[in-house]
């Protein structure tokens, strides 16, 4: 780079930036992976080299959104990321990577429709462009099951998990390092279907794949981390899955800063892990963080708040305060049936808000009513949520 410089060649200068800007985002520098982006893009339109442009452009919206948080400007980024495309022609290499980065963005929005409706619109770009056994298919199938696995549909989330698994082994081999996220989403997948061993164990595989590739404390691994905590608490190891919670948090931390948005799920897992563990004043703190930065960072009807409220309910209940459980969970079933989503979620909420109004001797039709709902929720579901089915058939039959 410094010899480019030493020549004063913007076109080399502005492709030395945009590597420079992989290998920081790749370390977990997310605002140094933006800064050298913006270098190379400015440098690369001034100078002609519009290829290289297009390309740090199109990475553009995936730093600035899903990276750094700031969604509203990642759309904007995204816009003009098409109009350098299409200034250069239709080219379903860069069309189809734009999409899948946008789709990418839309999910972590929760916003699992429309990521779909993009994944969907760069496979068939992507599969004229590399063929039908490339690693961007594979990453795109793999994607795009996250958003099936939002919206409840299990069979077609397998679909997607089992043609990406088919081209990363052919193409990679099954221990690639690259095959990590591929093996979580696996996880989750067993982890819907109650096979709980079975999604510790592509959580563990995907988590160890993970950190020999990036090392312990890369920003990344937050996600894998919390991913086997959540299998490890379903199966009732709380103690393992609170500390697999709390690195994440310390990771996710240390690399994002105190007010991030992506700290706040792992923020209420854990605090709603102490909850379950018996100790609620070691939880609230925790879930109260949660809040602040859900309602800071989001729309305030978002469903992601509604998730947050409800573990708090949790904790006002074992906590002896139900009255102010029932308060805050009636605020997030509101939340829920206005932008209704996986049904286990809207599920949790309605147990919950059961479970506050009976310890508070509330009306009987409705906690019947809510446990009867709560009830269909965890059924659609399939046998993960054995325990709240059966909790809500008490309820139903409460006198």
């Amino acid at each position: 780079l410094a010899r480019a410089r030493d020549l004063d060649y913007r076109p080399l200068i502005a492709e030395l930036r945009y590597a420079e800007a992989h290998c920081a985002e790749q370390l977990g520098d997310y605002e140094g992976a933006e800064l050298a982006l913006l270098d190379a893009m400015f440098t690369a339109e001034a100078s002609g080299a519009e290829t290289t442009a297009a390309e740090a452009a199109i990475r553009m919206p995936f730093v600035v959104g899903y990276r750094r948080a700031r969604y509203d400007e990642a759309a904007l980024w995204g816009e003009h990321a098409r109009a350098l495309v299409y200034r250069r022609g239709d080219r379903d290499d860069e069309l189809g990577r734009l999409d899948s980065a946008l789709a990418t963005l839309s999910l972590v929005q929760g916003k699992p429709e429309e990521a779909l409706e993009r994944f969907d619109a760069a496979l068939p770009r992507l599969k004229r462009a590399f063929g039908e056994a490339h690693v961007e298919i594979a990453a795109v199938l793999n994607n795009r099951g996250a958003a099936y696995a939002a919206l409840g549909r299990n069979d077609d989330l397998a679909a997607s998990l089992e043609a990406s698994l088919a081209i990363s082994g052919e193409v990679l081999g099954p221990d690639h390092p690259d095959n990590a996220l591929l093996l979580t989403n696996l996880g989750n997948l067993d982890y819907k279907l109650a096979k709980l061993d079975a999604a510790i164990e592509h959580h563990r595989r995907a988590l160890d794949l993970k950190t020999r590739l990036l090392g312990s404390d890369h920003p990344d691994l937050a996600i894998f981390h919390n991913n086997l905590a959540g299998a490890l608490n379903r199966r009732g190891d709380l103690e393992r899955a609170a500390d697999h919670y709390r690195k994440a948090v310390a990771i996710r931390e240390a690399a994002l800063g105190p007010e991030h948005p992506d700290l706040a799920n792992v923020l209420s897992n854990l605090g709603d892990t102490y909850v379950r563990l018996g100790d609620p004043t070691r939880g609230r703190p925790l879930i109260e963080r949660a809040l602040a930065i859900r309602e800071a960072s989001q729309d305030p009807e978002h469903p992601m708040i509604a998730g947050v409220l409800t573990a708090l309910g949790r904790c006002d209940v074992a906590e002896g305060r139900p009255a102010a459980a029932v308060a805050r969970l009636e605020r997030a079933l509101a939340l829920h049936e206005a932008r209704p989503g996986a049904p286990e979620l809207i599920g949790d909420t309605r147990l919950a808000l059961a479970e506050a109004l009976a310890a508070v001797d509330g009306d009987a039709a409705r906690i019947a009513a809510l446990a009867d709902a709560a009830a269909a929720d965890f059924t659609a579901t399939g046998p993960l949520y054995a325990d709240e089915l059966a909790r809500a058939e008490a309820l139903r039959t409460r006198r």
